[in-house]
């Protein structure tokens, strides 16, 4: 008895690599913006613990002004009086309600 010899043809697969390909890109693409994300955020962190220390910096080069100024009296510390723009504040003491029973 004799073999048959034709071979059958495999269908391809395009769509299960195209499915991958996407898929690889999708991940690809979320580790850069994590990537990218996070070297933003240790520049700023670097960046905030630097700034006190530049604040030290200036205050330690700044000569320390010394106040030759006499001490305010009391008296001189009272805040002046603002007249009232609106008077209801002068009305509404003097109303009375007449709540009926």
């Amino acid at each position: 008895m004799a073999k048959k010899t034709t071979r059958r043809r495999r269908k391809s697969r395009t769509g299960a690599s195209r499915q991958q390909e996407q898929q690889s890109a999708i991940w690809l693409g979320l580790t850069v913006g994590l990537a990218m994300g996070l070297l933003i955020a240790f520049l700023i962190y670097l960046r905030q613990i630097d700034a006190p220390s530049q604040e030290k910096a200036i205050t330690a080069t700044r000569p320390l002004v010394q106040k030759t100024e006499k001490p305010l009296e009391p008296e001189e510390l009272t805040v002046p009086t603002i007249e009232a723009k609106y008077d209801f504040y002068k009305l509404l003491p003097n109303q009375t309600v007449d709540i009926p029973t």
